[in-house]
C-alpha cells in the first residue's frame, strides 16, 4: 500500500515537473506571457490531479507534491545561480516564478474551499495573472533597475539654453519648455537602440512645455566609428553625456531622467515607459 502511494506521488511530481519543462518556451516569449498563461494551467492541472488521485491522497500531500515537482529542481538551479554565477538573470525571472507559486497555492484553496468561497481564490488568480501583465512585471523589473516604483526623485541639475548636438548642430530649448525627458543609451545595448522608433515618435509629438533629447554615453571617437549608424534615418536630436549636467552616469542601459528646468531637478529617474508617463501628466 504505501509503496502504491509512493508512486502515485512521484508521478504527480514527474508530471508535474514534466509540465514545467513543456512551459518553459512561454518564457522565452516573455516573462509576462508566462504568469499570464501558466497560472491557468497549474490551476487546472491541480483540479485534474484531485479528480484522479484525491479519493486516495489528500489535498495537502498533492499540493506538497506539485510544487515539489513545478519547484524543487527550478530552485535548486535559481539558488546555485543566484549565489554562483550571476544574481541578474535569478531575479529577474523571480516574480513570474512567484506568480505561479500562487497559483497552485490558490487551486488547492478553490478545491479546499466550500460554496460562494470557492470563487474567491479563482477570482484572485485572474486579477494578479492580467495585472501582473499589464502592469506588475513592469513595476517589478523598474525597482530592479532603478530601486524604485515611482521613480520620483529631487536631484540637482544644471542643465543648459543652448546646447550643441554631437554631429556640431546647436539646439535652443524653447522659452515655454520647462520638462526635458533624456534618454540614455550606448552602442552595446540592442534594447536602447530598438527603442529608437519609439523615441522618434515621443521626438515628433513632444507638447510645447516639454523637450526631448537622447544622450549617447561613450567619446565622440566611437561615435564617429560606430555609434552613428544607428541614429540614421531619425531626427531626433543627440547629445553627448558630459557631467557638467550634474547627473551621474550609470551602466545599466537604457535609463530615463525628466528634469524641472524651473527648479534645476531631475523629477524622474527609471525607464522610458514611465518617464512618458510622467510627461504626459506634467503641464
Amino acid at each position: 500500500m504505501k509503496i502504491k502511494y509512493l508512486k502515485q506521488i512521484l508521478i504527480i511530481i514527474f508530471a508535474t515537473f514534466l509540465l514545467a519543462v513543456v512551459m518553459s518556451p512561454l518564457r522565452a516569449i516573455g516573462f509576462k506571457v508566462s504568469s499570464l498563461i501558466a497560472p491557468f494551467i497549474y490551476f487546472g492541472v491541480y483540479q485534474f490531479y484531485v479528480k484522479k488521485f484525491g479519493d486516495r491522497m489528500s489535498l495537502e500531500k498533492i499540493l506538497f507534491a506539485m510544487l515539489l515537482g513545478a519547484f524543487g529542481l527550478d530552485a535548486s538551479l535559481r539558488f546555485y545561480d543566484y549565489l554562483i554565477i550571476s544574481r541578474t538573470s535569478s531575479l529577474v525571472s523571480l516574480l513570474d516564478v512567484i506568480v505561479h507559486f500562487i497559483a497552485i497555492i490558490l487551486a488547492y484553496l478553490y478545491c479546499k474551499l466550500k460554496g460562494k468561497k470557492r470563487i474567491a481564490p479563482l477570482v484572485l488568480t485572474i486579477c494578479i495573472s492580467v495585472f501582473v501583465y499589464f502592469e506588475g512585471y513592469d513595476m517589478y523589473l523598474h525597482y530592479y533597475n532603478y530601486h524604485s516604483l515611482s521613480g520620483r526623485v529631487e536631484m540637482a541639475v544644471s542643465f543648459p539654453d543652448n546646447l550643441e548636438t554631437i554631429d556640431g548642430k546647436q539646439e535652443t530649448l524653447p522659452k515655454d519648455c520647462r520638462y526635458v525627458l533624456l534618454y540614455f543609451w550606448s552602442e552595446y545595448c540592442g534594447f536602447c537602440i530598438d527603442k529608437f522608433p519609439e523615441l522618434q515618435e515621443l521626438y515628433d509629438n513632444c507638447p510645447p512645455h516639454c523637450q526631448f533629447y537622447s544622450v549617447y554615453c561613450g567619446t565622440e571617437e566611437r561615435w564617429k566609428q560606430v555609434a552613428s549608424q544607428y541614429v540614421e534615418g531619425f531626427s531626433f536630436p543627440v547629445l553627448l553625456f558630459t557631467k557638467d549636467w550634474g547627473i551621474e552616469e550609470r551602466h545599466s542601459f537604457p535609463y530615463v531622467y525628466v528634469l524641472d528646468l524651473q527648479k534645476s531637478q531631475a523629477i524622474y529617474f527609471g525607464n522610458l515607459k514611465y518617464g512618458r508617463r510622467l510627461l504626459k501628466s506634467l503641464k
